[in-house]
């Protein structure tokens, strides 16, 4: 009903979507994904999606994200030179490449990830670009982890300065 499966349906609409995979290849999974809704009964939203994992090099691992939001409901309004307004209709869409390499396989990887945001196609300077570096060290068993890492902030708009981030997670 696009409100999730814990969600009880508060319209009476409904989302239809489907994803479809392909193994060219041990070790190369490709699928895509597409998805429509209605949101009114006069807007719709439509979602693609692909994904590409490879994994067919020793302890490498490298995957990648690609997606678009079109919906019927994404104006902004624009000033005209003469004063007046028009809606100004944009998508959403962004890209996102991770990967891990295992230095010493169950006890240290290395992992890298990129991800490029665009929240709204008809203005560049809200984009953004993310980097994050890091280890993934498991010094007493595999399901404890620590990750000392940094995230790189780069922004669009140039009266945005770039962030750096470092952070020190713990999973078990």
């Amino acid at each position: 009903n696009g409100e999730g499966y814990s969600h009880p349906e508060l319209n009476k609409y409904k989302k239809f979507g489907g994803y479809l995979q392909l193994i060219p290849v041990a070790g190369l999974n490709v699928w895509g994904y597409a998805e429509t809704e209605r949101l009114s009964d006069s807007a719709t939203a439509q979602m693609y999606k692909m994904d590409v994992y490879f994994d067919m090099v020793p302890n490498l691992n490298i995957s990648g994200e690609w997606f678009t939001y079109d919906s019927d409901s994404n104006f902004n309004k624009v000033a005209q030179p003469d004063g007046s307004t028009v809606n100004n209709h944009y998508n959403v869409g962004g890209f996102s490449i991770f990967g891990t390499y295992k230095i010493i396989i169950d006890k240290l990887n290395v992992f890298a990830r990129f991800d490029s945001y665009t929240p709204d196609s008809t203005n560049d300077t809200k984009n953004f670009g993310l980097v994050i570096v890091g280890f993934d060290w498991a010094p007493i068993h595999s399901s404890w982890k620590i990750q000392p890492n940094i995230w790189f902030y780069n922004y669009k708009d140039s009266a945005k300065k770039s962030d750096v981030v470092a952070n020190l997670t713990f999973f078990l």
